[in-house]
């Protein structure tokens, strides 16, 4: 990860779209282009989940997508309880090394904190 360049910070589209983690942006242009489709899926009795995707139509039918969406909602929820149960709801560091700092440094503390919770749960 690279900070902005030269000229950025001045420029505030430049700045909203930094920001925003754009890799490749055309600095005449005000939009990108982004090719997408809309898929209404049901996720329960009459409960629907909208997903925008680029994936190709042909390959990957709303059924298709429905099971991937439920595959990845179990990934999801795994890192959600990762993340908040190490104290990583936020991220403070901005250059890569700086946030794999950050990242084992959470996961060394909750190992720890896991480690004397065990011991004293034991000696009681």
């Amino acid at each position: 990860m690279s900070g902005p360049k030269k000229g950025e910070k001045e420029n505030p589209q430049m700045k909203y779209l930094v920001k925003k983690s754009m890799r490749q942006i055309d600095p005449e242009s005000e939009f990108i282009d982004f090719d997408c489709r809309v898929v209404a899926i049901e996720i329960g009795d009459n409960v629907w989940e909208g997903l925008i995707t680029n994936l190709d139509e042909a390959e990957f039918p709303p059924e298709a997508l429905g099971f991937i969406y439920h595959l990845r909602w179990r990934i999801e929820q795994s890192f959600s309880w990762l993340k908040y149960g190490i104290g990583m709801k936020r991220i403070h560091s901005i250059k890569a090394e700086y946030i794999i700092q950050e990242i084992y440094s959470s996961l060394i503390f909750y190992n720890l904190v896991s480690e004397i919770k065990k011991c004293v749960l034991e000696s009681s």
